[in-house]
């Protein structure tokens, strides 16, 4: 018997119950709470919106979402270099994250050594790999480039 369970007093299989239900739990506390305090944002912008309209202003915008600034570009920025930017970006994380799984995989196969370590070692470096060989196909792709503006007719 392991010696932390037994000063509790507690059973191998009590907690193999509690820890997920604690987790959902967690989990539901979190999404509830999103929800509330998004509730509470649209209410205060209704309030804001009554008065206004009341004293005969003009009614304010509705604040955007995070979800509709991430796919907008910044003002006086093209789409197409925006998309392009984002795509960088995104190649870079993809390439740091490979990079970081490698590492972790090789770590987990030198300090764990027998099967432990060669399963979880390999799993995640195959994943790193996996990643790095997504970086470098996205490089070397043959996409056309995005243009930057519209062509207009030469005359």
């Amino acid at each position: 018997m392991h010696l932390p369970l037994a000063l509790f007093g507690l059973e191998p299989w009590i907690i193999g119950i509690v820890i997920p239900v604690a987790g959902l739990i967690f989990a539901a506390a979190i999404a509830i709470s999103a929800m509330y305090f998004k509730n509470r944002q649209r209410e205060l912008w209704h309030e804001t919106a009554r008065l206004a309209l009341e004293k005969g202003q003009p009614m304010p915008p509705m604040p955007g979402t995070a979800e509709e600034a991430e796919y907008q570009p910044p003002t006086g920025v093209g789409f197409a270099e925006w998309q392009e930017a984002r795509r960088l970006e995104s190649r870079r994380h993809e390439l740091k994250g490979g990079l970081i799984l490698i590492a972790i995989g090789v770590a987990l196969f030198i300090f764990l050594g027998a099967s432990a370590g060669r399963v979880s070692g390999g799993v995640l470096g195959g994943i790193g790999l996996a990643l790095l060989v997504s970086v470098a196909l996205d490089k070397f792709s043959s996409r056309p480039p995005l243009p930057s503006e519209p062509r207009r007719p030469q005359s």
